[in-house]
């Protein structure tokens, strides 16, 4: 009689696969990984992939062929202007698979078609909104049915699909989905640590990148329970210290830079883990305090080292501008790096985590950020010099009486387009210029920065940050009794007047919730809706 043999189980975790023995499965960490000492990769990506699917009522996905009118406006436009936004290292990547993988073709038209309506909304109308849905569908229909999961390609294209779905949600405001492709894809990310560095089913260091930066958006809006502490705790693919000694571009500064701020973002948060170690269930598989404060030494010196050799390469930008560079196709990137530099400044000056209170030494810094940032918001009316780059001893309170407030920015029209990217920007400074900075005239002036930019990076939205910031101001000044209207000083919103949690939180839909804690309130916990 025939032996029937048990069918072989393909639901090992990463580590057991690599190592070629057979896994128990158990979950979150194999027995087996744990019991020898190693690292359990995780499991299948297919299980942590949330595929969230958008059915348009009455409409059916159709077959692709030769190009129509509205497929090729959208390709154009996503060549054109969404790979751009990516920056260049992660167009390198999509750009050709654009061209070749089914998958990302069609995610890659929904994705045209929906940033083409959100930077020129007079284009778009239900109809558009109908045919981009179509597209994603039909993505999310072939990665789901296409065996994917069996093929070489695997998670690189799982990896980009991820990207472009977040788009596709984040250009429609529906934040809440657009995180969820961002855990997914940084869960397979996770995962594929346990291969070596020479597989070919490693991500491209571009597409790792860009999830870290979108796990530093995630930490900064929800914190870590969106993430997990085993990511969190997770070793680190990409190390920066190298970068910052060798790169000469702009790009490999911001690079190095996303590093830095990423295992900044990943330290504060496992720290507010550790002070309450059950809150929504989270493990409590971190490392103790003292592993921590050393960790936070380290990534104090790299900063350090980042904000020098950012200052050499600055000044040598500056000696060999041989035009005007407003007209720089760098010039936007050379703002928004010298706007984080002064953020992180003030961060480095600081005793970690930081108190309310420590805020008000850097007045000077927060006028310094606005200065950079209306730079970039309004090139032609800017105060700023660029024949003069401050330095860092310039970034001192002491030096308040000869600094001035950059203009205004003209009201938003109807012509003004938006702005989407998923580089780093400008809208986290200014968020926490208009939340930290006490002193009226300059949280007011980031308020009004906010409101008038249009500006969408990532997970981040110029004008649901603003009416946030906006509602942390209305609280402290309410709690410090100071009339609608009236200009204050920094030592008029007391201790107990300022609100100590800045987090705000994305529910279904299209609902944000604000968490808040102030500690002269009866009620010291706040919460919020606002809905879009």
């Amino acid at each position: 009689m025939t032996e029937i043999r048990p069918s072989k189980s393909r639901n090992g975790c990463a580590t057991c696969k690599a190592r070629k023995v057979k896994c128990d499965e158990q979950k979150p960490v194999c027995l087996r990984c744990k019991s020898t000492g190693r690292r359990c990769g995780g499991y299948n990506a297919a299980n942590s992939l949330r595929i969230i699917q958008h059915v348009p009522i009455g409409k059916t996905l159709q077959q692709v062929g030769q190009l129509t009118k509205n497929e090729q406006t959208s390709v154009e436009f996503f060549q054109r202007y969404t790979i751009p936004s990516f920056g260049a290292d992660l167009g390198a990547c999509l750009l050709p698979a654009a061209s070749s993988d089914p998958i990302i073709h069609s995610v890659a038209i929904a994705v045209g078609c929906m940033h083409r309506s959100f930077t020129f909304p007079s284009t778009g109308g239900d109809n558009g909104s109908q045919f981009a849905l179509r597209y994603y569908n039909k993505a999310i229909r072939e990665l789901v049915l296409g065996g994917w999961h069996n093929s070489v390609r695997t998670s690189n294209t799982v990896l980009m699909a991820c990207v472009l779905f977040f788009c596709c949600e984040s250009l429609q405001g529906r934040y809440k989905a657009a995180l969820q492709h961002a855990a997914s894809g940084l869960r397979i990310i996770q995962q594929q640590q346990a291969l070596s560095h020479a597989s070919p089913k490693r991500a491209p260091a571009a597409i790792g990148r860009l999830f870290h930066t979108l796990e530093s958006q995630i930490l900064e809006i929800e914190g870590p329970v969106t993430i997990g502490a085993d990511i969190l705790s997770s070793e680190d693919t990409y190390t920066a210290r190298d970068m910052i000694r060798t790169t000469a571009n702009s790009d490999g500064i911001q690079h190095s830079f996303e590093i830095l701020y990423n295992k900044l973002m990943r330290l504060d948060a496992i720290a507010e883990i550790l002070e309450a170690p059950l809150k929504d269930g989270m493990p409590q598989n971190t490392p103790p305090a003292s592993m921590l404060e050393s960790e936070l030494m380290k990534i104090r010196l790299d900063m350090q080292g980042w904000m020098i050799r950012f200052d050499q390469w600055n000044a040598m930008v500056f000696g060999n501008q041989q035009h005007s560079p407003k007209t720089s196709t760098t010039y936007d990137s050379i703002m928004i790096l010298n706007t984080w530099r002064v953020l992180i400044s003030m961060y480095l000056r600081m005793d970690w985590p930081p108190s309310e209170m420590c805020w008000d030494r850097f007045t000077a810094d927060f006028i310094h950020l606005l200065s950079f940032a209306s730079a970039i918001l309004n090139p032609h009316g800017s105060t700023y010099s660029f024949g003069h780059h401050p330095s860092p001893a310039s970034l001192t309170p002491q030096n308040d009486l000869g600094v001035v407030l950059p203009p205004l920015l003209p009201k938003p029209s109807n012509a003004v387009n938006s702005t989407f990217s998923l580089s780093l920007g400008i809208i986290t400074p200014l968020y926490i210029c208009a939340t930290r900075c006490r002193d009226s005239k300059i949280r007011y002036r980031a308020l009004s920065f906010l409101f008038c930019c249009r500006r969408r990076e990532g997970l981040w939205d110029s004008d649901l940050a603003a009416r946030v910031a906006q509602e942390y101001i209305t609280i402290e000044e309410n709690a410090a009794g100071i009339t609608p209207g009236v200009s204050y000083q920094v030592a008029e919103i007391g201790r107990e007047c300022r609100v100590r949690s800045l987090s705000p939180r994305f529910e279904e839909g299209r609902q944000a919730s604000i968490r808040c804690i102030v500690d002269g309130q009866v009620d010291c916990e706040m919460r919020k809706i606002f809905t879009w």
